[in-house]
């Protein structure tokens, strides 16, 4: 995969390639198939496609941050369960095949995402620039910060040679390796919130958004233009809360989409909201 949407496929080893039609002219930066049949692609602007027939044919999936999103690394564990990485520090994660995106919670960083790798269906390594590393145990469940910031260095490939071993290489020959026990703990993914926002679009008036289900405790509420600035940020406490709004004097007056984030704890559901 390459700039202006160009994929190549081999058949017999490498020996031959076969130009195929991408559907798109987007620069495309990172591939990954779980079988022979089934795969996804993505790059710039967002663009995440996927395939199940081997490459014949991609179908583009929408995520939140479809034209601001630039996607560097992408892997799948199966074929629901995915993490997509890029810069300014995007890592969205997926259990559903690629339908739908949340941004991942535990990555809290600015710094370009480049690579994204996972072994055994449980470890996994996302790496980036300046030094940045973030490991799972459990699937995605949870990613723990292992930076490596003194080294000022970009690390942009990651592999790992059994299922204890990852060796991360990257700027000027740069090469680490980090053995660490990664098969005993299993925790399923939070399960990504469900929501109805409505009136969508909107032009006067509040926005209502409606959860699938009652969730408890603490909940944050944020608003991000598409250059990622954050231009709203609501904290709720209660037992039970069901229903929020935004008052329409809350919501920027020009006109344009925005992207609305929800965080319960480690739970998240993101919409896209559409001001006329």
């Amino acid at each position: 995969a390459g700039e202006d949407g160009v994929l190549f496929r081999t058949g017999d080893a490498g020996a031959t390639w076969d130009t195929l039609n991408s559907g798109t002219v987007i620069d495309l930066y990172a591939l990954k198939f779980i079988n022979i049949t089934t795969g996804w692609v993505a790059g710039d602007g967002g663009y995440i496609a996927q395939t199940t027939n081997g490459g014949s044919l991609w179908t583009m999936q929408l995520n939140p941050f479809f034209g601001f999103l630039n996607v560097r690394g992408i892997d799948f564990m199966d074929a629901s369960r995915g993490v997509c990485v890029g810069l300014y520090g995007y890592a969205l994660q997926t259990i559903d095949g690629g339908q739908n995106w949340t941004i991942i919670p535990d990555i809290a960083t600015t710094n370009d995402l480049f690579a994204v790798k996972f072994v055994n269906g449980l470890g996994g390594v996302i790496a980036g620039e300046n030094g940045m590393l973030f490991r799972t145990e459990n699937s995605g469940g949870n990613w723990a910060d292992e930076s490596i910031s003194y080294l000022q260095k970009t690390f942009y490939g990651i592999a790992f040679s059994n299922d204890t071993t990852a060796f991360v290489c990257g700027i000027t020959g740069k090469m680490i390796r980090s053995s660490a026990d990664i098969s005993s703990v299993v925790t399923l993914t939070p399960q990504p919130l469900g929501i109805n926002v409505f009136p969508n679009p909107v032009s006067t008036g509040n926005i209502h958004i409606r959860l699938n289900e009652t969730m408890q405790g603490s909940c944050t509420l944020q608003l991000y233009d598409l250059q990622g600035r954050l231009v709203l940020e609501k904290n709720y406490e209660a037992n039970a809360i069901s229903d929020l709004l935004i008052a329409s004097e809350e919501i920027p007056a020009e006109a344009g989409t925005y992207i609305l984030r929800l965080s319960f704890d480690n739970r998240q559901a993101t919409a896209r909201i559409i001001r006329q």
